[in-house]
């Protein structure tokens, strides 16, 4: 070990004896060569140093925080690092990588960005395979597995905890931040008067304790959360509307196949559409939703077939159907490709009797 004090560093930088340590050893010390970095503040002196220590992931980051504005300086000691130090840790090599996305975004070209960040991807990936296997065999509850990541760094654990945030808001099949909260608040009041934070933090503890602390003490991490739930906010009464638009048009689509797959010689198809606007009242709905009704729904009450004249098959039909739009209506059977949200197109309704 080098015992390193000020006369040897500034021997060295001199070109002067340093005795009782060889050039070769110095070089190759990973400590004396930060200090004499931090003394002569040049960062050429990293042409000096040996092989060996060019392929060290701490010298690496240590390099990367002295000269941080040094970009083409960077780049070149991260691709030596990257090309020669392949048999290096993955941890290391994440920790390089995450550096050079955040130091070399505008320096590297796209194909090496990608590369640096398929290391960052596949390292979580492994990561989360490892954690639910971990689950598979154990009976304590690890949530996202965040806990294991305490002697990990600090540049990993925050991007661990970024994509675990991904992971549970935008990751998961089915699940829309827009409609947890219309599913959660009852009204866009309600949203606003809530610490939106803290519902945030408890719904990310119910994943994984840890991670919810980890971002209590880096709160910033909830940033682009907390503006969608902004822009969520601005679109609350637009967002009721599109719901209710496509809970109408998801209706009239199962009435039009329930017609299509059960043609009955006691009911029209037109008497399946005004018994359920009658059923679920729903006649200023399907008016308001339809641009080409055939029929005044105002009349339903009067023209409406009377359900104690149909037969049992038929009855039986009108009862499943009924079933299923009350799901609909519930939120239970909404696919979300019902509407473009951009266009607001209308679902027509049309009857094949009116067509000829």
């Amino acid at each position: 070990m080098v015992n390193i004090n000020k006369k040897l560093i500034n021997n060295y930088l001199a070109g002067e004896d340093t005795s009782p340590y060889s050039l070769a050893s110095l070089e190759n010390d990973l400590n004396f060569m930060k200090e004499v970095i931090n003394a002569s503040h040049d960062y050429k002196i990293y042409n000096l140093c040996s092989e060996e220590l060019k392929q060290n992931c701490e010298f690496i980051v240590f390099l990367v925080n002295k000269f941080p504005h040094e970009y083409h300086f960077l780049k070149e000691i991260i691709d030596y690092y990257m090309i020669n130090s392949s048999n290096d840790i993955i941890d290391n090599r994440v920790e390089v990588s995450l550096l050079a996305t955040h130091y070399l975004k505008d320096y590297a070209t796209q194909d090496e960005l990608d590369f640096y960040n398929s290391i960052i991807n596949s390292f979580y990936l492994a990561f989360r395979h490892e954690i639910e296997e971990f689950q598979r065999v154990r009976t304590e509850e690890v949530g996202l597995g965040f806990l294991f990541l305490i002697e990990e760094s600090f540049n990993v654990r925050y991007m661990m905890a970024q994509k675990m945030l991904l992971e549970i808001f935008e990751g998961q099949v089915n699940f829309s931040l827009e409609k947890y909260l219309h599913k959660n608040f009852a009204s866009v009041e309600e949203l606003k008067n809530a610490k939106i934070r803290n519902f945030l933090l408890e719904y990310i503890t119910s994943y994984d304790e840890e991670l919810a602390n980890f971002i209590k003490v880096h709160i910033e991490l909830l940033k682009d959360i907390i503006d969608d739930v902004r822009r969520i906010v601005i679109n609350w009464s637009i967002y009721e509307k599109i719901l209710e638009r496509q809970k109408i048009n998801a209706i009239l689509d199962e009435i039009d196949r329930f017609c299509m797959e059960y043609p009955m010689n006691d009911l029209f198809d037109s008497d399946v559409y005004k018994y359920i606007a009658k059923k679920f009242n729903l006649y200023e709905l399907f008016k308001e939703y339809d641009e080409m009704c055939y029929f005044d729904f105002e009349d339903c009450e009067y023209t409406l077939v009377d359900f104690d004249d149909l037969s049992l098959p038929t009855k039986g039909k009108l009862i499943k159907l009924s079933k299923r739009v009350k799901r609909i209506l519930d939120g239970e059977l909404l696919p979300d490709n019902y509407i473009n949200q951009e266009e607001n197109v209308c679902r027509v309704i049309k009857f094949p009797f009116f067509n000829n």
